[in-house]
């Protein structure tokens, strides 16, 4: 789904979402509840929020799924 600068983004209850893109705006806050996870994929990634609320789960890369790209996180 697409975003606006600034806006505060609240994942789901039980889903699992992967980021496999830069994000271009700068977000709000992101909130991933308990029962949820924000997944970076293996690729270029760059992303900007002014915060995070993690309950649940942010992951980037597994044992088995070793990254090979640059992923860059901004607050």
């Amino acid at each position: 789904p697409s975003v606006s600068a600034g806006q505060n983004i609240t994942l789901a209850a039980n889903k699992k979402v992967v980021v496999c893109s830069t994000i271009g705006v700068v977000l709000g806050y992101v909130t991933i509840p308990p029962s949820s996870s924000l997944i970076f994929a293996d690729a270029p990634i760059s992303m900007q929020a002014r915060g995070f609320d993690v309950q649940g789960n942010l992951q980037a890369g597994s044992p088995t799924c070793r990254l090979r790209n640059k992923i860059t996180v901004t607050l």
